[in-house]
């Protein structure tokens, strides 16, 4: 989804094929603000590293190694996520 503030391309003809002949979105094309876009996106970003790093925790428990290798990926990537959120959020 574009933001407003974004210079678009020159538009390319759509060409419609007898498969699909329909406008899915019936001429409107919804455009939010740049900084809506971006709050969601980083509110997104956060959810999904509390969740990996959540997750890290248990296959630690494990004790297995393939389970304790998987549980460091896990939180390095969670811990990364939240943080790339928390400086899009301050920004």
């Amino acid at each position: 989804m574009p933001c407003d503030r974004e210079t678009q391309g020159q538009a390319e003809p759509l060409r419609a094929g007898a498969a699909d002949d329909r406008d899915v979105h019936r001429g409107q094309r919804t455009r939010l603000p740049c900084a809506r876009v971006t709050t969601i996106t980083a509110v997104i970003e956060l959810l999904v590293g509390a969740a990996c790093a959540g997750l890290a925790w248990p296959a630690w428990r494990r004790r297995e190694t393939a389970a304790r290798i998987l549980a460091a990926c896990l939180f390095v990537a969670g811990a990364i996520a939240i943080a790339s959120a928390i400086r899009t959020l301050v920004r």
